[in-house]
Formats: structure tokens, sequence, C-alpha cells
């Protein structure tokens, strides 16, 4: 699951992994948007079923980020 660590996207997607554990269903977290806090890392290690895959691509929202977000067309 992708998650933007600001704003709602993350507290959605920390509430569905709780949601989630008891069901024994694992989570791979792709972070991207801007680092993480201390207490959102705190967060993630509470939770048993969830990897977090951290990155600082920028969101198409950001200034700039057509480096981070284009990419090629594939044609078939």
């Amino acid at each position: 699951m992708t998650v933007d660590p600001v704003g709602g996207v993350w507290t959605y997607a920390l509430e569905l992994v709780r949601a989630l554990e008891p069901h024994g269903i694992e989570i791979a977290l792709a972070s991207m948007g801007g680092p993480l806090s201390r207490e959102q890392h705190q967060e993630v290690a509470s939770c048993k079923n969830v990897r977090l895959f951290q990155s600082g691509y920028r969101l198409e929202w950001m200034d700039d980020p057509w480096d981070d977000v284009g990419g090629e067309a594939i044609s078939t």
C-alpha cells in the first residue's frame, strides 16, 4: 500500500493496518512525499504485520515533482 505521511492518508493507512493485524494479513507500506516523523516510525513499529519502505519521492502536488512523478509511456 502506498502512503503519504502528511494528513489523513497516513491515519487511514495505520487504521487499516491495525484492523488487518488480527487476521494475519501482512502489509507492505511504501511511504513517499516526505520523511516520517519519530511518532510515525513508532506507530509502524507497534504493528507486527507491517513492513515499511520509505522513500523521498515527491508527489504531484509538491513543488517541482516532475522528475519523480514523470514516466515514459509504454506503447504496445
